[in-house]
Order: structure tokens, then sequence, then C-alpha cells
């Protein structure tokens, strides 16, 4: 599933997607500025019920990835 959703005046791309172990986690880029301990411009956090993730370097293409391919991003900083 992909939407649309507005932080502040910019528009972030969001997606959730499943894992392999049946959690389900939303994924959405925002602004690094909004991040504590910011590590550059934009990332991406992953939430699930049990875990947050962020991921500083990633593909631009990385809303059209699959679920298992979010899941691998998801452990990289």
């Amino acid at each position: 599933m992909r939407e649309q959703v507005q932080a502040g005046a910019q528009a972030s791309t969001m997606r959730t997607f499943t894992d392999e172990d049946g959690n389900r986690w939303e994924v959405v880029e925002v602004d690094g500025a909004t991040v504590p301990a910011a590590r550059g411009k934009r990332c991406l956090i992953f939430r699930a019920a049990h875990a947050v993730r962020r991921v500083w370097s990633y593909p631009p293409d990385w809303a059209s990835l699959c679920g298992a391919e979010l899941a691998r991003l998801s452990w990289q900083r």
C-alpha cells in the first residue's frame, strides 16, 4: 500500500508492509531536521509495534521496493 501524507509543508511517501514474521511495518520518509541526532537531510523511519528504526542511506526508489527488500533495508543505518 502506498499513500501520500503531509509532513509540515513537504509531502512524504508512506508505505506499509508485513515482514516474514508477520510484523506490520509503516515506513515514512522524513526531513532529517526533525529527527534527533540527524545524520543527513532525509531519512526513512520504520515503525512497528515492537521497534522503531531509522535508515539514512537508502535508494531514491525505496517506495517501489517489495516487502522483503524493505525489511532488509530497515537493518541498514
